[in-house]
Order: C-alpha cells, then sequence, then structure tokens
C-alpha cells in the first residue's frame, strides 16, 4: 500500500507540473518569474501586490514570484543558473561569500538603461529623470554598479539600517524607562538591572534576545563604529570606503593587530554586549532569538529594520525602535576611539534585482524591474512590506521616530571584523566563543588568531588575485563580440560612447586593480603567479 500511495503521488505531481501554466503554455500570456530570499512577514504579499498591480497594466503578461529560504539560497541559485533554469528577475547581493563570479557570467548590465526615464513615472514628480536618479543611492551602492565591470547591474528596493527593537509595556515595567537610554553606561546601567530583577525573581528574562545572526548584525555595528579611526588611516584612496583588501594589507603591513589598542577595546566592548544575551547565544538561530524576544523573555532585541515587520506581526505586544547605544567621545573607557556622533553612512539599500542574461523576455523583465522601482511600485512595495523605500519620492509613514535612517555624523563603511575572504571570517567564527562565556577575553581570542590569521589573509588574497584574472579572461572576448557586432550598427547618437569602448573603460579598470593587488601581494612576500 505505501508503494501504491508513493507512485500515486508521484503522477499527480508529474501531471501538475505538465498541465500548470508555464512560460509558453495555458492562457498564452508571457510569464516572468521572480525569485527572493525574503520569507520574513508581509514581504510576499508586497511582492505580490506589485505583481497584481504590474499584470493589471500589461494583461498580456503573468509574473510568478519564487520565495526560497535564504539557508539554501545560494546554492539553489548557483544550481539554477549553471543549469540555466534560473528565473528571468533575481535577488542577489555581491557581498554573498563565494558567489564573485556571478555577476559577470550570468547577469545582464542595465547601464543603457538607467539614464533614461523610468517609463512609469510618468505623471509624477521623476517624469523625465533619469532611472538611476530616481532611487536614493542613484544605483551607486554595492549592489547596483559594479566598478570593477563599470556597469550597473540592479535597482533596490528598500534601504536598511541596524536599530534595536524594544518591548515597550516590559521595559517601563521592570525599570522604569519608556524607551532605552541612548548612553552606553546608562544603558548598561539599565541592563544590570533587567538582570537583577531576573535574578530576584527567578524570571527568565535578559537584557538582549541573543541568536548568532543578530548578535552578527549588533556586535558588527559596534565593533566597526570603535573602529572608524584605523578605517580612514586604511583607506589608501581617501574614497570613505574600506575594502577588505584594505584591512587586510594593513594587518599583513603591521599597520593594526588584535593587539592594538582600539581592536582590544572593540573586542571588550562586544563581549559586554554578548553578556547581555543568554549563554550559549552563538548556537542559537536567527529564529530561536525572535522567539525569545516575542514571549517576553528579552526587553530588547539587536537587528536590522528589515525585521521589523516579522516582530511587530509575532510579538503580542507594542514594539519600539530605537538607534543602538554607542558609547560617546566623553566614554571613560571607549571614549578616546570615538571620533564624534555616529550616523548610518552611506544609504544602505536592500532587495537588489538583478535581470538573468539568458532570459528569453529581457525586455519585459527590464520593463517589469522598471515598474517596481517606480514611484507607484515602489510605494505599493513599502506600504504593504512595512520596509523603508529606495525611490525617492515615496513616502515612508512609522511612527517609530528612529526607524527612518539617520545621516548627520561620522561614518566609514568597513570594518576590520571578517576583514578578508572565506578563510579569514571561517576563522575568525570558530574562535569567537573564546570571547565570551565565564573564561572569554579578548586576550584568549587575540591569542588564538595571531599566529593563524595572516596565513587565512594571504590565502584569500591568493583566490581573489585568482578569480580576478580569470574574470578578465571572460572580459576580453565579450568585448571582442561587441566591437564585432557594433559594426553592423549604425549609432542614432555620434559622439556617443559605446557598448565596447564602455566594457573596455571597465576592463582597464579592472586591470588596474588586478595589477594593484598583485603588488600588494608581492610586498606582503606571497608569490602572486599561478
Amino acid at each position: 500500500m505505501g508503494i501504491w500511495v508513493v507512485v500515486a503521488f508521484y503522477l499527480a505531481a508529474v501531471l501538475w507540473v505538465f498541465l500548470r501554466n508555464g512560460p509558453g503554455r495555458g492562457d498564452g500570456r508571457t510569464t516572468i518569474q521572480l525569485a527572493h530570499w525574503q520569507i520574513e512577514s508581509d514581504i510576499r504579499e508586497a511582492i505580490q501586490a506589485q505583481l497584481d498591480r504590474y499584470e493589471e497594466l500589461n494583461p498580456d503578461i503573468r509574473v510568478e514570484q519564487i520565495a526560497v529560504p535564504g539557508s539554501v539560497y545560494q546554492m539553489w541559485l548557483r544550481t539554477r543558473l549553471a543549469g540555466g533554469m534560473a528565473t528571468d528577475l533575481v535577488e542577489f547581493g555581491v557581498w554573498l561569500p563565494g558567489m564573485k563570479d556571478i555577476t559577470p557570467r550570468y547577469f545582464q548590465p542595465i547601464t543603457r538603461y538607467v539614464d533614461l526615464p523610468n517609463p512609469y513615472n510618468e505623471g509624477t514628480p521623476l517624469e523625465g529623470v533619469p532611472w538611476r536618479k530616481t532611487i536614493r543611492d542613484g544605483m551607486r551602492g554595492i549592489d547596483g554598479f559594479h566598478p570593477d565591470l563599470n556597469h550597473y547591474y540592479s535597482a533596490p528596493l528598500c534601504i536598511v539600517s541596524i536599530r534595536m527593537f524594544y518591548n515597550k509595556a516590559l521595559l517601563k515595567e521592570v525599570t522604569g524607562y519608556d524607551r532605552p537610554p541612548s548612553d552606553y553606561r546608562e544603558f548598561l546601567e539599565v541592563s544590570e538591572r533587567i538582570m537583577q530583577v531576573s535574578r530576584e525573581t527567578g524570571r527568565s528574562l535578559v537584557p538582549i534576545a541573543g541568536g548568532l545572526h543578530n548578535a552578527a548584525t549588533t556586535m558588527n555595528f559596534m565593533f566597526g563604529r570603535l573602529m572608524m579611526p584605523l578605517m580612514y588611516d586604511l583607506d589608501r584612496d581617501h574614497k570613505m570606503k574600506v575594502l577588505f583588501h584594505d584591512t587586510a594589507f594593513g594587518y599583513l603591513e603591521g599597520r593594526w593587530s588584535f593587539d592594538s589598542p582600539d581592536v582590544r577595546a572593540g573586542m571588550k566592548l562586544i563581549r559586554e554586549v554578548g553578556s547581555l544575551m543568554r549563554p550559549g547565544f552563538l548556537q542559537l538561530s536567527r529564529d530561536d532569538a525572535t522567539q525569545q524576544f516575542v514571549r517576553g523573555e528579552a526587553v530588547m532585541m539587536g537587528g536590522g529594520t528589515w525585521d521589523a515587520p516579522s516582530i511587530r506581526d509575532l510579538a503580542p505586544f507594542e514594539v519600539g525602535v530605537v538607534r543602538m547605544p554607542f558609547p560617546t567621545a566623553d566614554d571613560p573607557e571607549y571614549g578616546r576611539f570615538v571620533i564624534g556622533p555616529l550616523s548610518d553612512g552611506k544609504v544602505n539599500t536592500g532587495f537588489s534585482l538583478y535581470v538573468n542574461k539568458n532570459t528569453p523576455n529581457m525586455e519585459q523583465t527590464i520593463d517589469l524591474l522598471h515598474f517596481m522601482t517606480s514611484v507607484e511600485g515602489d510605494r505599493i512595495f513599502s506600504e504593504v512590506a512595512g520596509w523603508y523605500p529606495a525611490t525617492l519620492g515615496v513616502e515612508f509613514n512609522d511612527p517609530e521616530p528612529d526607524f527612518a535612517p539617520f545621516f548627520d555624523g561620522y561614518f566609514t563603511d568597513g570594518a576590520v571584523v571578517a576583514p578578508a575572504g572565506p578563510d579569514a571570517r571561517r576563522l575568525w567564527k570558530t574562535n569567537l566563543h573564546l570571547l565570551f562565556g565565564p573564561h572569554g577575553s579578548p586576550e584568549r581570542l587575540a591569542d588564538a588568531l595571531r599566529d593563524k590569521f595572516p596565513r587565512a589573509i594571504r590565502t584569500d588574497m591568493s583566490n581573489e588575485l585568482k578569480q580576478a584574472v580569470q574574470q578578465l579572461r571572460r572580459l576580453e572576448p565579450a568585448i571582442i563580440a561587441q566591437m564585432a557586432l557594433e559594426e553592423f550598427e549604425i549609432s542614432e547618437k555620434p559622439g556617443e560612447m559605446t557598448a565596447s569602448q564602455q566594457m573596455q573603460a571597465g576592463q582597464n579598470t579592472y586591470e588596474v586593480r588586478t595589477h594593484e593587488l598583485r603588488n600588494d601581494l608581492i610586498a606582503v612576500e606571497v608569490d602572486p603567479y599561478f
């Protein structure tokens, strides 16, 4: 009986696959598919609301969304791309580990579209404005513009920031405060009061909900801000942005180490923050932390604004949002490493959508991306999802004043936490437990990293150079092919830079950076030839 049940379900699944409406089948409409990993509350509903409106405006097109859990998304995406089965529109991030080759191999540059108006902005204040200038970061964010390839690749839907969520009623009950203090020392005193109540009453209660994901988000934020003077020193090209090359080679050149006073202070700071979480938080997941918070077992929870809709939907209490309590310049211990008021820095856009280079529906996919990032499209997304919109002119009304990005202050894009590639990150993560717990300390973590870290960085940088050379080899035939195609085209705008010239400019920039990386490896006595 069991075998026949399995066979019956298998045949039913086969029948469903072949009879369902798919690309080129069913009602005759063109089908476009969109894949993403955002499975937080209301996000799929927000995307569907956009797609429903788009289908109203374009009745000959049907759009399907495919939501894939983040834990398997990278493997799923690489498999689908390699097999030629990826969706037309894809959420992606160049910061995803081990995915550096994906952008040039599988995604279509949208450079020729970004200086043209978004047609879906007609009748709005953004009518006639170039597409890239309608996005709050000008599409120059880490995902929008690829400096090595000199091309625009994606358009984002939202802006994200790092914040602290808190249980308003529980905070008032336990501490008497209406909102957590912004002063770090006062924040520690409030946290001690919470732990004292827990000890005296036997109640399961901690100041901050802890899980690996949200703890890492909180601690990287705290650690990175304390390292800002060092980051400015490591910014070799004065670009207000520190790449992992800068921090990696800065370490090998002896410009910083895990024994440096500021780095030790940063490790001590995140150890203090970790002591406010449940012991063993490094083994807990993001969902564990969220459940702890919504059950009322933690007064606060660190995370990103992307968590807000899920937390508010799940919590049976009113949730507040505040900026992270960071040490100020007059702090007796950390003040000497603080250079002034701190901001969220650049516009950190998220939910970036890329176009599959092999889509058979290129123009329709670009058209869908136009709508999703238009004033109307992003307004629909923002209102349903509760995320801060990336498109200019879209209002966002949140009752919490600290939810919106804050730009009045100092910032540098970078931190010494995991300064290089996979080997260095893995070494940091696998030894981070030495910082926490009753016997943990900055000294124990530094001792564990001191001898192994240089080798990990050298390995990462050598692999980075190999990937850079491989990337250059991929660019050359593409440029030659584009030049051949242009021989049969008549330019409508004489004097305008052609696509092949743009590609050559990008290749030149990439070659310069590759040469710089090779010289940096030679300077630290690593053989760059392979």
